[in-house]
């Protein structure tokens, strides 16, 4: 498994890499081309999946904090951040909802047709595999393409943070102790 600095220095490279002269010509009127079919909808599936957990995670503490209307200016990573420091997500979580982040903006800022075929996207999914992406998940250990496992893993954390399933307790609250009968 690669490193996060080696996949976002590729990441880099690529969001880099315009297109100059001719080629920028092609990209841009040749949308249609069947070529860049799959690139398109793998951008699709990486941009609204990944927004959805950004909203999610905005929504989730928004309901745990009481109030009726969520902040949508915060930044991914800071709603990544304060969820874990609320207690809505999990130390794993957060490390993996960030992976979902990267995966995110490697798309949103390349410049050229990106696909979850690339080598250090699927490097980058890897590292969200690990998360079960439902109850039946853990028992069979499916794997899914690069694809799959990041949209699967999106539309889980998804659900999990709407439906306040999985809040852990905020920050400065204790468990009640019982005691067991003398």
């Amino acid at each position: 498994m690669a490193d996060r600095r080696s996949l976002r220095e590729e990441v880099s490279r690529i969001a880099n890499a315009l297109p100059a002269g001719a080629e920028i010509q092609r990209v841009l009127l040749n949308l249609d081309d069947p070529a860049n079919d799959r690139a398109s909808k793998d951008r699709y599936i990486a941009l609204v999946a990944g927004n959805a957990v950004h909203h999610s995670l905005i929504g989730a503490m928004t309901a745990q904090a009481g109030f009726s209307t969520p902040n949508p200016d915060i930044k991914f990573a800071a709603a990544t951040q304060s969820a874990r420091a609320r207690g809505l997500v999990s130390d794993l979580e957060a490390e993996t909802i960030d992976w979902i982040r990267e995966v995110r903006n490697a798309f949103a800022h390349a410049s050229a047709p990106l696909s979850f075929d690339e080598p250090f996207i699927q490097a980058m999914v890897e590292n969200i595999h690990c998360h079960p992406v439902s109850d039946w998940a853990s028992y069979f250990s499916p794997v899914f393409p690069a694809r799959e496992q990041y949209a699967l893993a999106c539309g889980e954390f998804c659900r999990m943070l709407l439906s306040n399933e999985h809040a852990h307790q905020t920050v400065g609250d204790e468990p009640e102790e019982t005691q067991a009968p003398q």
